[in-house]
């Protein structure tokens, strides 16, 4: 720190010599080991048929576990799957991988791609979720996945705020992205609290088809899908 006052500081940052931790050795050092229960949001009534160990890091959303908003995203979405579906599904803003895994115990043969612009996040997601049928993208929004990339399901939990103002931009660009990356019959379903502006902020994507799916006295799951 080399001039800070009340409100503000300017920090001085130099390379050292130190060589970069290829090996993840200091990351390691800070991973929390943890288990997952997803008994709120698949309504299995043992933790044995609902949890698993799982990875996270200091930082992340929700401490890298279930928060109330995605169980209930969940509890509205899971029973529509098919067991044997073989969906391409998209975890966007992902964070540690909570909705993948979630998809994934009830659809295992799904092609998960997991989305966030946190690598830490993404770090995690590659010890929790591995397998061919898994890809991980590092994006702020849309800007780093595949162009040609269509999916039958996309699911959210989108952030709304920047430290404690709302800042509904991130969001705005998910919803204008969908009409590119859903296919003619996909779905996409993210929850927010109520106080968000959702019709306002779909008001002029004529190509995307907004509809209140689930009302909570604090929280909303919105289904989107392509306008005809």
């Amino acid at each position: 720190m080399t001039m800070h006052d009340d409100e503000h500081g300017v920090v001085h940052c130099v390379r050292t010599t130190a060589q970069p931790d290829k090996k993840g050795k200091e990351l390691k050092k800070w991973r929390e080991k943890k288990r997952l229960d997803l008994r709120e949001a698949t309504g299995a009534e043992s933790s044995a048929d609902a949890s698993s160990s799982w990875i996270s890091y200091p930082g992340l959303f929700a401490g890298g576990g279930l928060d109330v908003m995605t169980a209930l995203l969940l509890r509205r979405v899971l029973p529509t799957i098919e067991k044997k579906s073989k969906l391409r599904v998209l975890d966007y803003c992902s964070g540690n991988g909570v909705i993948a895994e979630a998809v994934r115990r009830r659809a295992k043969k799904s092609k998960l791609h997991l989305l966030d612009a946190d690598a830490l996040a993404l770090e995690a997601a590659k010890k929790n979720l591995d397998g061919d049928n898994v890809q991980r993208v590092l994006s702020d929004g849309w800007t780093s996945l595949d162009a040609s990339k269509r999916f039958d399901l996309i699911l959210s939990n989108p952030p709304v705020h920047l430290g404690l103002a709302a800042d509904f931009a991130p969001l705005r660009e998910f919803l204008r992205g969908l009409p590119l990356r859903l296919t003619d019959d996909g779905v996409a379903y993210f929850v927010a609290q109520r106080y968000v502006p959702t019709r306002s902020l779909t008001a002029d994507i004529d190509s995307l088809r907004v509809e209140r799916d689930l009302l909570d006295p604090r929280f909303v799951v919105w289904r989107c899908a392509r306008a005809p």
